[in-house]
């Protein structure tokens, strides 16, 4: 909030250093607009993998997670029947899966993720709905579905369950949780923690 006073504060700043010295002036446009384009464009990390974190994206970065959802949904569409499956997103995939998945029932399960929150949000065919936390239990049931697709990489840790478990690798660094599951199995969850039975 405090960036674009700042940013009004440093152009005076400069501009009363270099009046009268044009020359000066374009050097330093020039200077910050390409070290901007530099830090923006330039990958310094390329063997590092995308990341879901809310930090500043650079170009590269957004690529890499462009790439990263491309294989997943793929892999989601080519493998698995609609009708007979549940997406599981976090925070970071979620309006991604439900876009691109429109077949798909795709759940978020906020507590998963974040300490304390109740909420379950629901997509299918472009239309969402939110409910409390009990919602949940019986998404099986209720889809008729027997697999359950986690679509994010950090699931994999938090899944308890007596059923099939199934880690697909759809890329170096990436990979999706597939629960085989009964249609009459129950989810419950709290803070990365989720059990399937």
């Amino acid at each position: 909030t405090a960036l674009f006073p700042l940013m009004i504060l440093t152009a005076h700043f400069i501009i009363r250093i270099v009046e009268g010295r044009e020359a000066v002036l374009w050097a330093t446009c020039v200077l910050i607009l390409s070290s901007n384009l530099i830090f923006y464009f330039y990958d310094f990390h390329p063997d590092k993998p995308a990341t879901d974190a809310y930090a500043f994206q650079t170009y590269p970065h957004l690529k890499k997670k462009e790439r990263m959802f491309q294989k997943k949904l793929d892999y989601i569409q080519k493998q698995f029947n609609p009708s007979q499956s549940v997406i599981i997103a976090t925070s970071n995939s979620f309006m991604q899966a439900l876009y691109y998945l429109p077949d798909f029932h795709v759940y978020l399960l906020d507590g998963v993720t974040h300490p304390g929150a109740q909420l379950v949000r629901y997509g299918h065919h472009f239309k969402r709905q939110n409910w409390n936390q009990g919602a949940a239990a019986d998404i099986l049931l209720k889809h008729r579905a027997d697999k359950v697709v986690f679509f994010d990489d950090e699931f994999e840790p938090w899944i308890k369950t007596d059923a099939q478990k199934k880690i697909i690798s759809t890329s170096k660094y990436h990979k999706l949780t597939i629960v085989y599951a009964d249609q009459n199995d129950k989810i419950a969850y709290r803070y990365r923690w989720i059990r399937i039975k």
